[in-house]
């Protein structure tokens, strides 16, 4: 089963989301596709292992993440997927709900799941995820089938960041990684902070960055005028370097979760909007103190009391370790399996179906809720199934599980936009969610704005199938979704 990822990397965007998509890509059991746009900065090292489809970047910089419209890299991303892709995973703050629209529109059987961590934007994923604390499903608009995984034991986390005995008190190390980029040059301010310190405190600090930061150049020489600064660039061994570590400056981030799984206490530097959440998660869990980003009296005062303060720093320790055991991927991997263990897909019928249709109306219990409970004879079946290809207002597709044909979806257009659905199982297909997967994939189609359906009143399994596919009741017997 291929897994497809929709992430972007570059000095704007950073290295977190492709770093935890390429911690999922390396646990998922199949097969892998990455589309990533060339943006300034991407990480194209990071993927020389990993089949890739880069998409051309705008040479006019309009400021974005993506520097070309959505509605452009949904096309384009479209083209670049493959054809037997069969589950899309997008990590990316500029593609939502209208990029989803558009995609899901010409491969509404695709199985959706999206990385995010801004509450309020709208998605159409059959899986979110989130791994902030007290996140839950009701923190973003999502359709009613949707499976959420929230919180930190889903946060996306190689195995070298697993729960580990180690004790970080007797270490002189101090940790700095305030993001691979660093656009905007935070570490050399504070590294102008630190060296006012380390005579005294003792230090010896590992600065972690990325071979693509903007300012890499002016930190390598700060490197070589401080004896006690060593540059860990593109660094593949962060674990080691957390265990190694007494206390930790960060940002709040994604790596905050690596940080508590090594059981590591940090000084925290909000960055970035988003982080604000997980910072004042963090503080009030007692993983972690939050330092306002510029101010360096509180800095000063902050690193000095935590560094020299042994119990404190275990303490901390200890707290942020109860936060997070570090097997998120796992849980995600498997989310992921279970989604795409049953594909269903829809294909037009043609005069080749007419006789499996006919078996099927004819096995028992099929029509006890028909509008017309009477079975046809075959002469009488033909006549209509010939009669409805022929309809261009009545479109007729087979369920299809596996290549194999086992139910019908039925939509008879109707006036302003609007119609009908009727769906019919082969008694070998009840049961295994094959109807509510063809009803979501109806509804990605947008073949029509309003999907209504008659349900009769004792059909208690049809009134249920199309709840969770989002219909509402507005009658005795009718039920709709607008689109």
């Amino acid at each position: 089963m291929k897994l497809v990822f929709r992430v972007d990397s570059s000095q704007r965007i950073g290295l977190g989301h492709l770093s935890r998509c390429l911690t999922l890509a390396a646990t998922w059991p199949g097969q892998v596709q990455f589309i990533c746009r060339a943006l300034p900065g991407a990480a194209s090292t990071w993927l020389a292992d990993w089949p890739v489809t880069w998409l051309e970047a705008s040479n006019e910089d309009d400021g974005s993440w993506l520097t070309v419209s959505p509605q452009q890299d949904a096309a384009e991303t479209l083209s670049a997927l493959d054809s037997d892709a069969a589950m899309l995973l997008v990590d990316h703050y500029q593609l939502d709900a209208a990029w989803e629209r558009q995609v899901l529109k010409s491969r509404p059987a695709l199985k959706l799941a999206v990385i995010d961590d801004l509450p309020g934007r709208a998605h159409l994923a059959d899986l979110l995820i989130d791994s902030g604390p007290g996140r839950t499903q009701a923190d973003y608009p999502l359709p009613v089938w949707n499976c959420a995984l929230t919180g930190p034991d889903f946060a996306p986390l190689r195995p070298e960041f697993y729960p580990s005995k180690v004790q970080h008190a007797p270490s002189n190390k101090l940790l700095l990684s305030l993001g691979g980029m660093d656009s905007e040059n935070d570490n050399s301010r504070l590294l102008t902070w630190l060296a006012k310190l380390q005579p005294t405190l003792g230090f010896e600090v590992t600065l972690a960055i990325s071979s693509k930061a903007p300012h890499l150049r002016d930190l390598t020489a700060r490197a070589k005028q401080l004896p006690w600064l060593t540059l860990a660039i593109d660094c593949n061994t962060m674990g080691e370097q957390m265990r190694l570590a007494r206390l930790a400056i960060g940002a709040p981030g994604t790596s905050a979760w690596e940080r508590c799984a090594c059981a590591l206490p940090s000084l925290q530097l909000v960055l970035a909007s988003n982080q604000q959440h997980n910072a004042q998660s963090l503080a009030a869990a007692g993983a972690a103190i939050t330092l306002p980003r510029f101010d360096e009296n509180m800095f000063v005062q902050t690193l000095t009391k935590v560094w020299q303060d042994k119990a404190l720093c275990q303490q901390m320790s200890q707290r942020a370790q109860a936060l997070c055991d570090g097997k998120g991927a796992e849980r995600i991997i498997r989310a992921l399996e279970s989604l795409s263990s049953t594909i269903v897909t829809l294909r037009a019928m043609t005069t080749e179906h007419c006789e499996a249709l006919f078996a099927w109306q004819n096995e028992p219990g099929a029509r006890t809720y028909s509008r017309n409970p009477e079975t046809p004879d075959w002469a009488d079946h033909q006549r209509w199934f010939a009669s409805a290809l022929a309809n261009d207002n009545c479109l007729l597709w087979a369920i299809e599980l596996n290549g194999e044909a086992l139910g019908m979806l039925r939509l008879d257009k109707q006036h302003e936009g609007q119609g009908e659905v009727s769906i019919l199982l082969s008694q070998q297909a009840r049961g295994k969610g094959l109807g509510l997967q063809a009803l979501i994939q109806l509804q990605r189609m947008q073949v029509v704005g309003r999907l209504t359906a008659e349900i009769h009143p004792d059909n208690r399994a049809s009134q249920s199938l199309f709840a969770k596919a989002g219909f509402g009741q507005t009658g005795p017997r009718q039920y709709e979704v607008v689109l």
